[in-house]
């Protein structure tokens, strides 16, 4: 469960950088409340930090779909606490521009001031969700982070990460000075690139009007579903469960019934990781990613092994001349859902310190 999870652990050798290309001087900690609001579930928590560790109390989901706005789903949460932070630090799905955000996935127009004044606190600051789970991998604890191939993932040069969820979400973090930037980005909305026939043929049946297939209608929860579906009405046998199941639970039902045998649901996972593969290596090859390559997101937990069984690593290398650049660049995978909680904590706390924001009972921000 996420609260067995989220509370303070010891640094990691990403925090340990972190800190000293954050500065080892002390610095007070500052309250949040924090979210990582996504098309199909939301995570809201109480979270304290010094910029540089995170202590995240009373996490709750929700299911977003039960929701008309994220002010309805803020508003009880914040109401069952007698004494509020100041600020909120929350990760949305889509582009964050003039302090608002229309969302990707989600019917929803998302904007700060209006949050802030829904919920009774002074400041609300939206971020990219992908740019919040980029942060947080460089506050991930050792045993969350699973190495697949190269050597261990290093802050002090070029980070990319990516992660497949209910769409998908490309960040690059770059070192800067005394710390980090985020550069987020809507790379799930690029063109799909289809490798060998099968693949192709999927991509044919997925082509609109416009002939335009992203990336992330392969790459996400909804993108196994429709693979799932392309090969059954290919010949290949259905499978019962995935058929009873709910649309927002297929995904689960196909990664469940992968692991346990079903050869149609494996084929789809397995054509999932070799597209996963390419696109991290695609993505390690447009920033020089020489930091490493992290794969977040909800799905690569839940399919680990076969992400580890090689086929990944393959995909992810076969890039023609510049093998030998990719043999050097470390691909790890991220198994902690609380990642993107302590980089929307991080990116608060960064950000409110830039702006010189005042904490009521407490003193100035540096």
């Amino acid at each position: 469960m996420v609260g067995d999870q989220v509370q303070r652990e010891g640094c990691s050798p990403l925090q340990r950088a972190a800190r000293l290309r954050h500065g080892a001087t002390k610095r007070s900690a500052m309250a949040l409340l924090v979210g990582d609001i996504g098309a199909t579930k939301a995570l809201l928590a109480w979270a304290e930090t010094d910029g540089t560790t995170v202590s995240l109390a009373r996490p709750r989901r929700f299911a977003t779909a039960d929701f008309p706005s994220l002010d309805s789903m803020l508003a009880p949460f914040c109401a069952g606490t007698p004494s509020l932070p100041a600020a909120a630090c929350l990760g949305v799905p889509g582009p964050v521009a003039g302090g608002a955000c229309r969302t990707t996935n989600l019917p929803w127009l998302l904007e700060e001031v209006t949050l802030a004044a829904a919920c009774g606190l002074e400041r609300v600051l939206l971020v990219n969700d992908f740019e919040a789970t980029a942060r947080g991998v460089l506050a991930t604890p050792p045993r969350h982070l699973h190495l697949l191939h190269g050597p261990g993932v290093r802050t002090d040069r070029v980070l990319a990460v990516l992660g497949p969820g209910s769409g998908l979400g490309e960040a690059v973090v770059v070192p800067h000075r005394e710390g980090h930037l985020v550069l987020p980005s809507e790379g799930g909305h690029a063109d799909f690139a289809p490798r060998g026939e099968l693949q192709r043929a999927l991509a044919a049946t997925l082509a609109g009007p416009e002939e335009h297939v992203a990336l992330e209608h392969v790459l996400s929860g909804p993108g196994l579903v429709r693979i799932y579906e392309f090969l059954v009405r290919t010949g290949r046998p259905a499978a019962a469960a995935v058929e009873r199941a709910a649309p927002a639970r297929k995904p689960a039902a196909i990664t469940r019934l992968a692991s346990s045998g079903h050869r149609t649901c494996q084929e789809v996972v397995e054509l999932f990781v070799r597209v996963l593969g390419a696109e991290a290596g695609n993505l390690a090859l447009r920033c020089l990613a020489r930091g490493g390559v992290v794969v977040a997101g909800g799905i690569a937990p839940r399919i680990l092994p076969k992400l580890a069984d090689g086929a990944f690593v393959t995909a992810f290398l076969a890039k023609g001349s510049m093998r030998g650049l990719l043999e050097e660049v470390p691909l790890a995978v991220c198994t902690d859902p609380a990642t993107p909680l302590r980089g929307a904590a991080l990116l608060g706390y960064e950000r409110l310190q830039e702006d010189r924001f005042q904490y009521p009972g407490g003193q100035d921000n540096p």
